[in-house]
């Protein structure tokens, strides 16, 4: 074999081995390399598995899982005092704030800390069922961990009310106006728009984000371009209630939502057109215009 053939031979078996890598990072479900935890001042922590372990030993606990609609046993660690000790907090300054959980996909949620700690929340680190983490019904190739937070109240097993966020990043403090963008201004009290912000807060914000507020996972719907200015409403209403018709991904069916609440929906992104704030469009805007010869 000529030097020249080994060497491509070489390259490729590293390219196969790196988008294999790559593969199984997107999947989740590998060994955690630690939680991010970004405190107000700036600081950054992050807890490596062993820090966890100190903290709060891991314990094998039984749980209701939504997602998998029954029984799952977990290896988990208490989530209340890693979050303590990542964000340098103690109890009572735990129970008063909300923060921000944060997913390698980009799903973003705000979690009160009082209901982190009575309902007994914890991040699970090992699915215990043979063969480990399992794929998350309706995410096909999507497994939760390594870093799972689920619920131990019966309560949270309502996900709308307590989400339980798979494949965790980062955990930060939630800023008060976490969604003060999304709302429509403009709309009076007890109007569709204003019907259908709160459905949106409800169902959709988590994945969609209103003017960069809210989460990455899905597309961003108001800038720099409102959804409803290059897409049909007839095809987005039909897209809402059944996305695996029109394409493979992850979001799930609204089956949830009547045609009352599409219609409020609609009536709210359609509001939303006239109340577009692009702070990246702005950054950049600025940037070229400092750049720019005077």
């Amino acid at each position: 074999m000529s030097a020249r053939r080994g060497l491509a031979l070489a390259s490729l078996l590293l390219l196969l081995l790196l988008l294999l890598a790559a593969c199984k990072r997107s999947g989740g479900g590998g060994a955690a390399a630690g939680l991010r935890f970004e405190r107000a001042g700036g600081k950054v922590v992050t807890l490596s598995t062993a820090e966890m372990q100190r903290i709060t030993p891991a314990r094998d606990i039984t749980v209701f899982d939504p997602n998998y609609k029954r029984d799952k046993r977990y290896r988990a660690h208490l989530l209340a005092p890693l979050v303590a000790r990542g964000l340098g907090l103690d109890d009572k300054a735990l129970r008063a704030a909300r923060f921000l959980f944060i997913a390698s996909d980009g799903y973003k949620v705000a979690l009160a800390g009082v209901d982190i700690v009575a309902l007994e929340a914890y991040l699970a680190v090992a699915d215990l069922a043979p063969g480990g983490w399992k794929d998350v019904p309706g995410h096909n190739g999507v497994k939760p961990g390594p870093l799972y937070v689920v619920w131990r109240g019966e309560k949270a097993r309502d996900m709308k009310l307590f989400p339980w966020p798979w494949q965790l990043a980062t955990v930060r403090p939630s800023p008060k106006d976490l969604y003060a963008r999304t709302v429509p201004l403009s709309a009076p009290a007890g109007s569709p728009a204003r019907a259908g912000h709160k459905i949106f807060l409800r169902d959709c914000i988590r994945c969609h984000a209103i003017n960069r507020q809210g989460g990455r996972l899905g597309p961003e719907l108001n800038v720099p371009k409102n959804v409803l200015e290059y897409r049909d409403e007839k095809l987005l209403r039909e897209f809402i209630r059944n996305p695996k018709a029109y394409r493979y991904g992850n979001m799930p069916a609204q089956t949830q939502l009547s045609d009352g609440d599409l219609d409020s929906v609609v009536a709210y992104l359609r509001v939303m057109v006239r109340h577009k704030h692009d702070s990246e469009a702005a950054k950049a805007k600025a940037g070229a215009k400092a750049k720019a010869p005077r």
